[in-house]
């Protein structure tokens, strides 16, 4: 059955809102401790993981040669790639916490 107010799923999504924001977070804080160089690096970083999250269902559908000459054979499940990019995109943050409780005296 079909939602007559909203027929279709809408774009602006929480996920796609705080995915969004939190590459923005990155990329400013590059741009803030380095340079500009550090904040395009940012942005080429988080690109993939955003894709992921805000097109699970074509980033997953996709059947072909990926980097190293290395092919997908088979699409992959929308949950898992939508996964998979919050957690590359939450990954320096993890990292952090994870070695401010292991390097700390």
């Amino acid at each position: 059955m079909s939602d007559p107010v909203l027929p279709f799923d809408p774009f602006w999504t929480l996920g796609k809102v705080l995915s969004g924001a939190i590459a923005l977070a990155y990329i400013c804080f590059a741009y803030l401790m380095a340079d500009d160089l550090h904040a395009v690096y940012m942005f080429l970083f988080i690109l993939t993981p955003v894709a992921c999250i805000w097109f699970p269902d074509s980033m997953g559908s996709y059947i072909g040669y990926a980097m190293f000459s290395i092919g997908v054979t088979r699409e992959s499940h929308p949950g898992f790639v939508y996964a998979l990019g919050w957690l590359v995109l939450l990954l320096p943050v993890l990292l952090s916490i994870l070695g401010y409780f292991l390097l700390k005296p």
